[in-house]
């Protein structure tokens, strides 16, 4: 005879393992979808099974909302008779493809759509060959006819190819995927310039979209180009034979003249210097030279007979000492040559007249020249004027 604790102890027993047998075929089990209550149908048309069984799950945006009922064969393929638990909405442009939904293998249905509208009960929808999964059949099917298809004494010779290629080079090789390990590892930290580059990008692949017909014409000009100089091949080589002497006897001339030709250049940089000065002195020149050509000819008329004595048709003032004769500059004032002495004498340098620049004597003297750098200002020199050409002075005088 149980006693009463015994008896109470038994019924609550009962009554959890009721419950917990009730919430695990609800659930878990899904007893009750699995009997076609609280669902409702969907069918699924395809060309093939492709995997799929009765019971195989079916999930909308990767949310399992439903199973598979029961498969039958039709005269176009395979129909699936799906029960979709209710209080979800299929849409109605939803799309089925069938997916791997574990790792073992299994297949099931996965529904893709964004539409708002509901997806009524009892319809059917329909699977696209190419979202089918590739059956292991069609696999190996593939696979044998790719390996069917190569030579098998152009295989061996391939692999014979590699193993001299990459025998022996166990080092180089374990350089090259450490190197690859570090540039994506490189990669992944410098993600987001890569990325940003990449967003660059479009707008310079789109510029050279929008040049492919100045591409194509300059590939085209380049390929013309091309197979002009292939004609003109022999040409070609000639000419460069040619040129091997031709350049080696203009290294050798530059060599030589390697010091001269420095020197040159340099002297020439100042004379550039000093002539852009003298620009206007130049003009001024060049404009007044052809007026003392005219102003000759009519001092100096032209005779038929060369031998022909013709006076000149000249003025002259006789003036005594005005202005003065000025001497000063001059180092070789009153220390004139014999006149019988006809040896060949230096010219003297910096000789001309040095007094202040309102002293009467020699007014038009060179002292009075104006500088070309600046009209208010007189010298005789281009150091007067402030104006150094020669490195030399200009390093004098930063000393």
């Amino acid at each position: 005879m149980l006693s009463r604790l015994v008896r109470y102890q038994l019924v609550a027993f009962v009554v959890v393992a009721v419950t917990a047998l009730s919430v695990l075929a609800v659930y878990y089990l899904r007893i009750p979808q699995a009997a076609g209550l609280r669902t409702y149908p969907v069918g699924l048309d395809l060309p093939q099974a492709s995997g799929l069984y009765d019971g195989a799950p079916v999930t909308l945006r990767g949310v399992q909302v439903g199973q598979i009922q029961d498969l039958g064969l039709t005269p176009d393929g395979v129909h699936a008779q799906m029960q979709v638990h209710d209080g979800v909405q299929i849409p109605s442009d939803a799309t089925a493809r069938v997916t791997l939904a574990s790792a073992l293998g299994e297949a099931g249905v996965d529904l893709v759509g964004s539409s708002t509208s509901a997806l009524p009960a009892g319809a059917s929808l329909r699977v696209r060959p190419g979202a089918l999964p590739t059956s292991t059949a069609g696999l190996l099917q593939a696979a044998n006819q790719l390996l069917t298809s190569v030579p098998r004494q152009d295989l061996t010779t391939t692999i014979d190819a590699l193993a001299r290629g990459f025998g022996g080079n166990a080092h180089e090789m374990g350089g090259l995927l450490d190197a690859g390990s570090q540039l994506t590892s490189e990669a992944v930290a410098n993600e987001q310039p890569t990325f940003g580059l990449l967003h660059d990008l479009a707008p310079v692949l789109a510029t050279q979209r929008d040049l492919r017909g100045s591409i194509s014409r300059s590939s085209r000009d380049l390929a013309t180009l091309t197979h002009v100089l292939a004609q003109q091949r022999s040409t070609l080589t000639s000419l460069l034979q040619a040129s091997a002497p031709m350049a080696r006897d203009t290294t050798s001339f530059l060599a030589g003249v390697h010091g001269t030709l420095a020197r040159t250049v340099r002297a020439g940089d100042q004379m550039s210097q000093v002539l852009n000065v003298y620009v206007p002195g130049l003009r001024q020149m060049l404009i007044v030279f052809p007026a003392l050509l005219e102003a000759e000819k009519s001092v100096q008329p032209l005779h038929p007979d060369p031998k022909a004595y013709v006076e000149s048709a000249l003025s002259f003032k006789l003036s005594l000492n005005d202005p003065p004769v000025c001497t000063q500059g001059f180092a070789d004032a009153g220390q004139q040559r014999d006149p019988g002495d006809e040896s060949p004498a230096p010219l003297p340098k910096d000789s001309y007249c040095k007094v202040a620049h309102d002293d009467p004597r020699v007014v038009r003297g060179a002292r009075n020249d104006p500088c070309p750098n600046d009209a208010a200002r007189r010298g005789a020199t281009a150091i007067e004027c402030g104006l150094i050409f020669d490195p030399a002075e200009i390093r004098k005088g930063a000393r």
